[in-house]
């Protein structure tokens, strides 16, 4: 059942796994992608650089993606769904080196009931950050807006709030 087939830069192999390489005019650095089944990325390595998805069967949503920040270190984004797997509860970022996690962030997310992001809870673990989505739609001329509140903590304890509001036609 393995086929392939090229068009222009495009490699597919077998009916399940999807690859795209380039080579740079010099020469000198080769980059591959790799995709599911339904064309969704999952890969890309750049010479000895590498960048790997999992990803939900069902909807797609990414639940780990490893990535690195140098030689030695790698960032691994965990992200954990929602009951109903529509989307991410919580999404958390580890440093990893060697066999070694440290955890760097973690988000808890909340939706409105028509899947919009009400809050995101974000944990540094110097301060938090906790961010209110508030949404506005126009019927008149079918403009909407987002205003995004966010009250940030620093480590001694002290809040601010800052707001900002993005207005579209």
């Amino acid at each position: 059942n393995a086929w392939k087939f090229r068009n222009s830069n495009l490699v597919a192999v077998s009916k399940e796994y999807y690859s795209n390489s380039y080579e740079r005019s010099n020469g000198l650095e080769y980059v591959s992608y790799g995709y599911d089944s339904k064309h969704r990325p999952l890969s890309e390595h750049r010479g000895n650089l590498y960048t790997d998805l999992t990803r939900d069967e069902t909807y797609g949503l990414i639940l780990t993606q490893i990535q690195p920040k140098d030689a030695d270190t790698n960032i691994k984004t965990v992200n954990t769904l929602t009951e109903d797997g529509l989307n991410i509860a919580n999404s958390s970022v580890y440093e990893v080196n060697g066999t070694t996690e440290t955890l760097c962030s973690s988000t808890d997310y909340t939706y409105n009931s028509d899947g919009t992001v009400n809050t995101e809870k974000i944990n540094t673990g110097t301060g938090e950050i906790i961010k209110q989505y508030i949404y506005k739609y126009s019927t008149s001329d079918c403009s909407y807006s987002v205003t995004v509140k966010t009250d940030i903590e620093d480590i001694d304890g002290n809040h601010s709030t800052v707001t900002e509001t993005v207005y579209y036609d």
